[in-house]
């Protein structure tokens, strides 16, 4: 049975149901493409997250976040270089 005559038929039969129901051939996904590299940022957001984290235990993930972006945007440009260097290692490696 062909898919249209598939699916019309179950939609007669399901058509206020939320369900969708597929081909086993529709299941079929594509492979995942290999992902991006951590920005700068991203990096030193994850190196510094638990210890701002202890530091003020009672903020909300959004204050944390600000906090960070300070602490970011005050970082000297040899300690961001750290970041950036590993940004661009790891971006050369995946292309």
């Amino acid at each position: 049975m062909c898919k249209k005559m598939f699916y019309n038929r179950i939609m007669r039969f399901h058509s206020s149901s939320i369900w969708f129901f597929l081909c086993p051939a529709d299941m079929i996904q594509a492979p995942k493409a290999p992902e991006k590299p951590l920005s700068a940022y991203m990096r030193f957001s994850k190196e510094v997250w638990e210890a701002t984290r202890n530091e003020h235990p009672d903020l909300k993930l959004w204050e944390l976040g600000s906090i960070i972006g300070k602490k970011w945007r005050d970082l000297a440009p040899g300690d961001k270089k750290r970041f950036q260097d590993a940004w661009t290692s790891e971006k050369v490696s995946i292309l």
